[in-house]
């Protein structure tokens, strides 16, 4: 059973976030003019054979349109995938990062004040016979089935910094999501443990107050804010751990290993 955020602590933080929202002026970050940008440094390997992969992607966009801390996205979830074997996804998947390094987007602002925000995206690779064609689009198609594919994922940004969260769980997750519904006025609710597992308190107070003292930018669809499915993964620091430990031992890793991405 999924962990549902309903305890007399999350009230209150809803109360809170809805302090201040109502009227305000919403710019989520977007690829803009960049996204071309981005496209045309994706590096596909050269298949005969067609192939179709879905990649979704996340990362903290600076208040200067950069990826934050390391300069680069965090690709971790793959599907759809047809006519590519593991070391090919793997190519493809390295190459969608590599290409988000050091790359511009339009930065995101509230009330014309430049935010941090995390920043979903995906990236949808088909190949068909001679032709290639690659779409970007600002999220992860949570609500692709009402909205189709080319809608704005709402946003999150730290209205006060915090810590963590300060979350462990089983070895094999490298992270811990947390799903929520975003209003079009950027008010969170129902929120929940994405995995089928239980945190501790610690981590469940960590993440309480990882949200109340952010904010949401809403989700937008032809430039009309929207009500949406916000999700956000959060390192397992068990994993984390255990991760650095083996890089140590072994000197050297595979990928570069990303700070926490969202230390606000």
């Amino acid at each position: 059973m999924k962990k549902l955020l309903t305890t007399t602590a999350l009230s209150l933080l809803l109360v809170s976030l809805a302090s201040g929202v109502y009227g305000q002026d919403f710019q989520p970050a977007v690829f803009g003019d960049y996204k071309q940008d981005f496209i045309s440094k994706i590096e596909i390997p050269e298949l005969t054979n067609a192939f179709t992969i879905t990649i979704l992607c996340s990362g903290v966009i600076s208040t200067r349109g950069r990826f934050d801390p390391d300069k680069v996205a965090l690709c971790y979830e793959v599907y759809d995938i047809q006519g590519l074997d593991p070391d090919q996804m793997e190519e493809i998947v390295d190459s969608v990062v590599f290409a988000t390094r050091n790359l511009r987007v339009n930065e995101a602002s509230v009330d014309g004040k430049r935010k941090r925000v995390w920043f979903n995206f995906h990236v949808q690779i088909i190949k068909q016979e001679e032709t290639l064609a690659i779409k970007v689009n600002e999220n992860h198609l949570r609500i692709a089935e009402e909205y189709g594919n080319e809608y704005v994922s709402a946003q999150r940004y730290a209205v006060r910094r915090a810590r963590g969260p300060f979350c462990t769980a089983p070895l094999d997750m490298l992270f811990i999501s947390v799903t929520t519904v975003v209003s079009e006025v950027g008010l969170p609710s129902q929120m929940k443990i994405t995995e089928d597992i239980n945190p501790d308190k610690r981590c469940l107070d960590s993440i309480n107050v990882k949200l109340e003292r952010s904010a949401f930018i809403p989700a937008f669809f032809d430039l009309e804010p929207i009500s949406s499915i916000y999700i956000e993964p959060f390192y397992n620091m068990a994993r984390t751990a255990t991760n650095r430990i083996r890089a140590d031992m072994n000197h050297s890793v595979s990928r570069p290993r990303p700070r926490n991405p969202f230390r606000n």
